[in-house]
């Protein structure tokens, strides 16, 4: 954009008030546009992946909200399948 070399950024956690410089080498440069072209064929697709929680990365997170990653590990298929038996056993909780 400037034209100057940009050899490094930073990533900040709010929560923790941390910031962890990443440079950027070849490797990163590479991962990255791979990671661009897989998101690109991800979105193509119509489908993204379920949300994955996992404590260590999800905590700091600011788009836990958004997110919301513990949610996605509850089967709507399950709730349905709880809330008819309920309804079936006249409102008794199934086993």
């Amino acid at each position: 954009m400037t034209g100057r070399p940009v050899p490094e950024g930073a990533l900040f956690y709010a929560e923790t008030k941390r910031r962890v410089a990443i440079p950027f080498d070849a490797e990163l440069r590479h991962l990255t546009e791979e990671t661009a072209t897989q998101f690109g064929a991800l979105l193509a697709s119509g489908r993204t992946p379920p949300a994955v929680y996992r404590a260590d990365r999800c905590r700091a997170c600011s788009l836990i909200d958004l997110c919301r990653p513990k949610a996605g590990s509850k089967s709507a298929l399950g709730f349905r399948a709880r809330a008819i038996e309920a309804a079936l056993n006249n409102g008794e909780t199934a086993p």
